[in-house]
């Protein structure tokens, strides 16, 4: 009888924890899926604008100054959601969620247009600089082209010059 009654205790005592994690979970699912939401926010796809912005050449210290911002901005609703004092509401959790990706959605379209007018810019800068360098080649074989045209009128003029020059 009394083996019967440990287990039955037993028994009762897992099944008491079980429901208590299995109301634990459903009251605090949200807060830990938004925590981890907001960490691979903060790890992965901040990681990226960094290395968007340390392909631009201007605006590289405001831009770094702006994705710093916006770290913190997410660490402190991190701290937010887990703060104990209060939970957070799963509506609320979502609306930071949602907030944090539109910021990053922001800053990532921002990022790429200011790459996109650097990567432009540069063109047009390679594309002078060609420019310039074809027009001073044009040049250069124009003053060739007219002092052999000289010469020769040269050789027409005075036949007997020539006559020396080809024997020198």
């Amino acid at each position: 009888m009394k083996k019967k009654i440990l287990y039955r205790q037993r028994s009762l005592v897992l099944i008491q924890s079980v429901v208590r994690r299995f109301l634990a979970v459903r009251k605090y699912r949200h807060l830990y899926r938004g925590l981890k939401e907001l960490r691979t926010l903060a790890s992965t796809q901040l990681e990226g604008l960094v290395r968007v912005v340390e392909q631009l050449k201007e605006g590289r210290d405001v831009e770094r100054k702006r994705l710093s911002e916006l770290r913190a901005h997410v660490e402190q609703s991190i701290a937010r959601v887990r703060q104990v004092e209060r939970p957070l509401t799963a509506t609320e959790v979502r609306r930071l969620q949602e907030q944090h990706n539109q910021e990053l959605a922001q800053t990532l379209a921002s990022l790429q247009q200011k790459l996109h007018q650097q990567k432009v810019r540069e063109e047009e800068e390679r594309m002078r600089l060609l420019r310039e360098e074809m027009e001073r080649e044009r040049k250069r074989k124009e003053e060739e082209e007219r002092l052999r045209r000289l010469q020769d009128e040269e050789r027409k003029r005075f036949p007997t010059f020539s006559l020396i020059e080809t024997l020198l």
